[in-house]
């Protein structure tokens, strides 16, 4: 896999190289900010991009903008950066991102959300056939599977198997209308399989109408999801 690594930084730029190998991926070459990274884009094919979110001339954000507006690219983007997972997560679902990892990360970190980025690109490839859609939460966790619902406006029914417990939600247009988890229906639906990490998940197409009992749109929606298991992690 062809990978650019953007980072004002030579040292981050060396770190994130030396990661990279020890988890097999060598071929790697440099960028020192976003202009020089979409240059080198157009002139020769990516597989992923790995950018800093604050660099000089055109910052992270900026650059996944570029990208996505760009007909020719077709390189997801994971941005890297050393803010916190729920400050930044609005902001990078709307520029485009395909993955957001957080400094300082390990090794199997790397490794995991190159693989959940990966998988989304698959999924995204087979909504040509969803009934396809389909797999592990460990490998595309809860949140990027909401925003990658979200991101192809899909229409159909999310159901999600953790232990002995399922979850459903219901998507029309990309947009989560309606939640059920055990007792739990709506906003709290959502909150408790944001918990989940592991488990099996399908999504079945479906354009029937539905009873909507979600309060808020998908993304403050997620975001609250998210915050919530962020704050329950920290006190346990």
């Amino acid at each position: 896999m062809r990978i650019l690594v953007v980072d004002d930084s030579k040292v981050a730029r060396a770190v994130i190289r030396k990661v990279l190998g020890e988890i097999g991926y060598t071929y790697v070459q440099e960028a020192s900010d976003g202009v020089e990274a979409f240059t080198k884009l157009h002139e020769q094919r990516f597989d992923l991009v790995m950018t800093d979110w604050t660099m000089p001339r055109m910052d992270g954000l900026a650059l996944v903008r570029k990208v996505r507006e760009a007909p020719e690219l077709d390189v997801p983007v994971l941005m890297v950066s050393g803010e916190t997972y729920v400050t930044r997560f609005v902001e990078v679902i709307r520029a485009g991102a395909a993955g957001y990892i957080r400094k300082p990360f390990t090794d199997e970190e790397l490794e995991s959300k190159i693989n959940e980025v990966l998988k989304k690109r698959a999924m995204r490839a087979a909504t040509r056939e969803p009934d396809s859609l389909r797999g592990n939460l460990d490998e595309v966790g809860f949140p990027e599977l909401v925003q990658f619902l979200s991101s192809c406006s899909l229409s159909g029914r999310l159901v999600l198997d953790h232990e002995h417990q399922r979850g459903t939600l219901d998507v029309r247009g990309g947009d989560v209308v309606a939640g059920y988890c055990g007792e739990q229906a709506g906003d709290d639906a959502v909150y408790a399989m944001a918990e989940w990490e592991d488990g099996r998940f399908r999504f079945e197409p479906d354009d029937d109408e539905v009873v909507t009992n979600t309060t808020m749109p998908t993304l403050p929606l997620l975001v609250e999801a998210m915050k919530r298991r962020d704050e329950r992690a920290r006190a346990s």
